[in-house]
């Protein structure tokens, strides 16, 4: 048996603990819609959730990660599976390691995982057989809770984020949702389970901006064009900085003075 077939509910039981899993409609869990086997480089994760964990005016978000492990066979969980969840602590706050019920997990590895901070589930064998409205929180079973610990790489915990199109506004340092390649922000979109993740962040739509965007009708470049960084603005950002600074106007002035050089030139 593919252990794949256990993600979506293990990924329904992350958002019962109030994590955001990708889901974009309430009671419709599509498995390619899901944070299922994202990831950045070479590793997948099998399940990933976001939960908005922040202050009345500050942004601050959770990472969890669940590596899957099923076996046909009784078999022992190995150190190996143990140091290949933990290489997730790069870029995530929570990871576990689930195990169904055939993989034995010994009081030696069980102090092991607690020596690395890695959570320990138990995963019933027919839980795949469950639909998502049954799901419950006391279906899988927590025999180790780990502590939420800072990543050790805030840059490959952004990338990671943005793999789940989640950006990180550059100047407000609020949360928010995009989808890569998509030039305009969906109005209806609502994020669930209500009163869960991003709870705080409902006016968080789409925006992307490059660094150089604004001064690209001068044909002048950026010191991040090469480098190929980029920079995120949130609508709420974008809106504020065009009533500070008056952007379109400025832009409609530049417009102006480049033709009145071109004039100059010519005469």
């Amino acid at each position: 048996m593919d252990e794949s077939r256990y993600y979506r509910n293990v990924a329904i039981w992350l958002e019962k603990n109030g994590y955001y899993i990708g889901r974009i409609k309430p009671k419709v869990y599509r498995t390619r819609e899901l944070l299922i086997r994202k990831g950045v480089k070479k590793a997948q994760v099998d399940v990933a959730g976001v939960k908005n964990v922040g202050k009345s005016y500050f942004d601050d978000i959770e990472i969890a990660i669940i590596e899957v492990k099923h076996s046909d066979r009784q078999r022992p969980i190995t150190l190996k599976e143990l140091e290949q969840t933990r290489g997730y602590q790069d870029y995530a706050h929570v990871c576990y390691l689930a195990t169904t019920e055939n993989v034995e997990i010994s009081k030696e590895r069980e102090k092991d995982a607690k020596n690395r901070n890695i959570g320990l589930l138990k995963i019933p064998l027919d839980f795949y057989k469950k639909k998502p409205n049954q799901v419950k929180i006391e279906d899988l079973e927590v025999i180790y809770k780990p502590k939420s610990i800072v990543p050790s790489e805030e840059a490959e915990m952004l990338e990671f984020l943005a793999k789940l199109h989640i950006l990180r506004c550059t100047l407000c340092g609020c949360y928010f949702l995009s989808w890569e390649g998509e030039g305009e922000y969906e109005e209806e979109f609502s994020l669930s389970p209500k009163g869960a993740s991003f709870k705080r962040l409902e006016r968080n739509k789409v925006f992307e901006l490059f660094p150089d965007k604004i001064d690209f009708g001068l044909d002048t470049r950026h010191k991040c064009r090469e480098s190929k960084i980029w920079r995120h603005l949130c609508l709420r950002c974008i809106e504020d900085l065009e009533k500070l600074y008056g952007i379109d106007k400025l832009k409609k002035d530049m417009g102006n003075i480049k033709k009145e050089i071109e004039k100059l030139k010519q005469s």
